[in-house]
């Protein structure tokens, strides 16, 4: 199981809903640089079930997440979270924002595509690591 070490909602399973999230800027970005100069995303397909929204909010609790909060009417844990929009490794709206969709359990998401792209702007470098 490979999750986050760590971020604005914890420890699961990042997904943003626009992938000029995941290309990020040239210093920090969650794309994969591939050895001919282009980039590789996957596209998942997600089962997010009743996801709690956060909406901006960021904290300590947030960050301490190891799984979804529970719902203060019924007591049941919700199925994932999700808050933004939100930019790489940085809270609140921008240019490269994007809200995100966070889960704690590896059963909900399926990778379905590996997208392949240039960007005219930004050369991959030799290689990177996932």
């Amino acid at each position: 199981h490979r999750f986050s070490s760590g971020g604005f909602f914890g420890h699961g399973l990042y997904l943003a809903e626009k992938a000029r999230y995941s290309h990020g800027e040239p210093d920090f970005q969650y794309s994969h640089s591939n050895y001919n100069g282009t980039f590789s995303l996957l596209l998942v397909r997600a089962t997010l079930g009743r996801c709690y929204d956060y909406k901006s909010i960021v904290n300590r609790a947030t960050k301490d997440l190891k799984m979804p909060p529970r719902d203060d009417q019924t007591t049941l844990l919700y199925d994932s979270v999700q808050g933004g929009p939100h930019r790489p490794a940085e809270k609140g709206p921008g240019e490269r924002d994007s809200v995100m969709c966070i889960l704690y359990d590896l059963c909900q998401a399926y990778p379905e595509y590996i997208v392949e792209y240039e960007d005219p702007n930004r050369k991959a470098g030799p290689f990177s690591l996932w």
